[in-house]
């Protein structure tokens, strides 16, 4: 998403995600200024575990090792950079009629 810029495949997999939807919002108003994003590697997820249910909301967590990036004006100048790292995430998954659906989304340490 933050390459592409197409932010519609991964606003399909949430519902009502405060923290997916300003992701999401960030990345178009960085592609509406004419910039883009740019990674230094892949992102990779470890250790994901279900650690609970909670009313038919299924509770995940793992790490994700993000990849240096920067956020490019539509010249080319550095406008923002971002060492990378590990972080452990949180994230719920709901069943909405046919499909599973995110519906939280969070960092819970670094």
């Amino acid at each position: 998403m933050q390459t592409s810029g197409n932010t519609d495949v991964y606003l399909s997999m949430s519902t009502n995600c405060e923290s997916c939807e300003s992701l999401a919002e960030s990345v178009d108003a960085i592609v509406r200024a004419g910039g883009t994003v740019e990674l230094e590697g892949p992102h990779s997820v470890r250790g994901l575990r279900r650690v609970g249910k909670v009313q038919g909301t299924l509770i995940f967590e793992y790490e994700l090792r993000s990849p240096a990036s920067q956020v490019l004006s539509d010249k080319g100048k550095v406008e923002q950079e971002f060492s990378g790292g590990t972080n452990r995430y949180q994230v719920n998954v709901s069943r909405l009629s046919d499909r599973w659906s995110v519906t939280s989304a969070s960092r819970t340490s670094a």
